[in-house]
């Protein structure tokens, strides 16, 4: 079968051709011929056709071959993949910083929308001992709901005594960012946090009513008693509550688009 895969004479494009997306949905062959994405939309179907433990190889092979297939084509086949499983594509690369690393040398420039200071949020899962700096990462949105979901949505206090859900707010400067991205309604903002100036040119503290003193203070130090902190949790509950409903709405209306499209099984369905 990956004889007949690598032979074959596509000359539609990955889009266009029934061939590769019935052979894709097998995995992604060691010796996958890039040159056949010739657009974009080829990248999309091209992870969104792959079993999800091939993405992750599939856009580092996207990346290593942006000269041949052009930057947006790798740009958004790295997205696409990004969007369905950070894990996978961030293992891929071998880090966060790699992974950030790639993504700057194909991402498109920055609109002149975007300013020069921008406001973000980030929701993360840490030690209660730990200091706050450990749940920074690359990923962060300009929506506060948002990131109080990802803080909450894994954790589960009962099994995790030790952890805590953290909110940490951003105000950080144009050159840090790398890519505004609007898929899922997330609107997420990746960062390049591993910059030697990220620390600098950033203000960053525990998402609060008031900043928080000291940002390298542990949790524990920040709020005594654990009062300030429930209280803190609370909230964040409720804007995570917030952007759930926003998340089933908006998923119904796709729903009902795409029926009303006739949108047919074969093709390729985010998810």
């Amino acid at each position: 079968m990956a004889e007949a895969f690598i032979l074959c004479d596509c000359t539609e494009g990955l889009s266009n051709s029934k061939f590769w997306f019935n052979e894709l949905s097998g995995g992604l062959p060691e010796n996958f011929n890039y040159d056949l994405v010739r657009s974009p939309a080829d990248a999309k179907t091209l992870i969104l056709t792959l079993p999800n433990c091939d993405r992750g190889r599939a856009v580092v092979g996207l990346y290593r071959h942006h000269d041949r297939i052009g930057t947006a084509a790798a740009y958004v086949g790295i997205m696409v993949a990004w969007d369905h499983d950070h894990r996978e594509v961030v293992d891929a690369f071998g880090s966060s910083d790699a992974f950030v690393t790639a993504l700057k040398k194909v991402a498109p420039s920055l609109g002149l929308a975007i300013p020069e200071r921008m406001e973000v949020w980030r929701g993360a899962i840490i030690g209660k001992n730990d200091r706050l700096r450990i749940g920074i990462g690359p990923s962060w949105t300009r929506n506060r709901n948002v990131a109080s979901w990802f803080a909450l949505h894994d954790y589960a206090p009962a099994l995790q005594p030790t952890l805590a859900p953290v909110v940490l707010h951003a105000n950080i400067d144009r050159s840090m960012i790398v890519v505004t991205h609007g898929a899922r309604a997330e609107r997420e903002v990746i960062v390049d946090v591993s910059s030697p100036e990220f620390f600098a040119r950033s203000v960053i503290t525990l998402d609060a009513d008031h900043p928080s003193t000291e940002f390298e203070h542990p949790i524990d130090a920040r709020c005594p008693g654990g009062n300030a902190f429930e209280c803190l949790i609370t909230r964040w509950q409720m804007a995570a509550a917030h952007y759930e409903r926003q998340k089933r709405a908006l998923r119904l209306r796709r729903q009902r688009a795409r029926c009303s499209s006739g949108r047919t099984s074969q093709t390729p369905v985010e998810f």
